[in-house]
C-alpha cells in the first residue's frame, strides 16, 4: 500500500529498521552514521521472548533497543522522508515499543495493519522463503513483469510447511499484534485489516478511508499503482495455484479448520 503514496512531494521509506529488506540504498547515510552492527557476536545469546517471532535475524537491533539511538536515527529518516513502512516482526519487542513511543512522542500518525486470517499470513511468509520471492510485483507492475515473476514460482521446490511450528508462531503472532495494538491505540492511528483492503469489495472505499486519515489529496497518490497492485487479483501471493504447491497443503488447511479463531482474528 505504501508504494501507492511514493509520488511527486511524498516519500516513504520502506523497512528503513531492518537490515534484510526495505530501501537501504536510500539511507546508506543514515546506516554509517549510526554505525549499525552487521552481524551478532559470535557469544550472542538471548531469549526466544525478546521477539515477537521466533527469530533474531536483524543485529541492528543491537543499536535499536537503545531508545536515543532509535529517537536519533528516526529522527534522521524523517528529516528525508514523509513515512515509513515499518513491519514489526523485523525487530524484538524493545525496539518496536521505543518506535511506538517515538510516534507518541513526535504525533506521528499509524496506520497499524495486519491480518485476519493468521493461517494465511504464515502460508504466504512459507510461500515467500521457498520461492525466494517476496511479492509478485517485486520486478514491476506491468503484466509482463509478473508474469515471469510467475514463471520463477512455478519452477521452485516449496518444502512442506510444518504445522507445528506454524501453529506456535501464529499464537506468537497474536500475542504480539494484542500487546503492540494496545500501545498503538494511545496514538493518532488507524486500524487496518489486510483482508478489508486487498481481498474485500470495497477497496477503492477502504483506501479512500486511509487517505483521508493521511490528509492526503489526489495529486499525493499514485492511482496507477493502486490499480495495478491492490486492485490486481493476479498479485496475490496465496491463491489457490501456488498454495497447492505446499506438498502437505490439505493438513495445513485441515489445522486452520480446527483453529478457527486463528482464521478470523480481530483487533479492537
Amino acid at each position: 500500500m505504501s508504494a501507492c503514496f511514493n509520488v511527486d512531494g511524498v516519500k516513504v521509506a520502506q523497512e528503513p529498521t531492518c537490515i534484510q529488506t526495505g530501501d537501504k540504498y536510500l539511507i546508506e547515510e543514515e546506516i554509517k552514521k549510526f554505525n549499525f552492527h552487521t552481524d551478532f557476536p559470535e557469544d550472542y545469546d538471548c531469549s526466544l521472548e525478546e521477539f515477537p517471532l521466533p527469530q533474531y535475524h536483524n543485529p541492528w537491533d543491537l543499536s535499536l533497543k537503545d531508545k536515543k539511538v532509535c529517537y536519533q536515527f528516526l529522527n534522521s529518516i524523517y528529516a528525508r522522508f514523509d513515512g515509513i513502512k515499518h513491519i514489526w516482526g523485523n525487530n524484538c519487542f524493545k525496539t518496536n515499543y521505543n518506535i511506538i513511543d517515538y510516534a507518541k512522542e513526535k504525533s506521528v500518525s499509524i496506520i497499524f495493519m495486519y491480518r485476519k486470517n493468521q493461517f494465511d499470513f504464515v502460508k504466504s511468509a512459507h510461500i515467500s522463503v521457498g520461492t525466494k520471492v517476496s511479492q509478485l510485483t517485486i520486478e514491476g507492475i506491468s503484466k509482463e513483469a509478473i508474469s515471469k515473476v510467475k514463471s520463477r514460482i512455478s519452477k521452485a521446490d516449496i518444502k512442506p510447511i510444518n504445522v507445528k511450528h506454524s501453529l506456535n508462531r501464529i499464537r506468537r503472532s497474536t500475542r504480539a499484534l494484542k500487546l503492540f495494538w494496545e500501545e498503538v491505540k494511545k496514538t493518532n492511528c488507524y486500524l487496518l485489516a489486510y483482508e478489508d483492503l486487498y481481498l474485500s469489495s470495497n477497496q477503492e472505499k477502504e483506501f479512500e478511508k486511509v487517505c483521508r486519515f493521511l490528509n492526503l489529496n489526489d495529486s499525493q497518490i499514485n492511482k496507477e499503482v493502486f490499480k495495478k497492485i491492490i486492485l490486481n487479483k493476479d498479485v496475490k501471493q496465496t491463491d489457490g495455484a501456488m498454495s497447492m504447491k505446499i506438498p502437505n497443503i490439505d493438513e495445513y488447511n485441515q489445522a486452520a479448520d480446527a483453529h478457527r479463531n486463528f482464521c478470523n482474528f480481530t483487533l479492537k
